[in-house]
Order: C-alpha cells, then structure tokens, then sequence
C-alpha cells in the first residue's frame, strides 16, 4: 500500500533554522528509503500560481 504524506514547515520566526538544522539528516534518510524501496518520489510544494511554495514538501 503507498502513502502519499504533505507536510508543511511552521511559521514561527525560528521555522527556517530548523528546517537547515535538520535538512542534512533528512536528505539522508530519504536516500536510505528510496534505495530500500520505501520512498518513490518526493517534491516540494508549488503555491497556486505554480510557484515554488516555501515551507513543505509532498513525499510518496
């Protein structure tokens, strides 16, 4: 069964330094799941008028 997951970043004021802080580990575990099988694709979000969204991304 495949899942299609959509997460979004916060909003706060310290939202983008934890996104960089946690950005090297996520690429990562990303890597390890696409080789394993259990990661098909990833994105990040686009806004209404087609735009790369800033803060979230679509993992399948």
């Amino acid at each position: 069964m495949q899942y299609m997951i959509t997460a979004y970043d916060g909003t706060d004021e310290k939202a983008p330094e934890r996104r960089l802080t946690a950005r090297e580990e996520h690429l990562k575990s990303v890597e390890r799941r696409f080789k394993q099988g259990e990661h098909l694709y990833g994105s990040a979000l686009l806004d209404e008028h087609d735009r790369l969204h800033d803060g979230g991304g679509l993992s399948i």
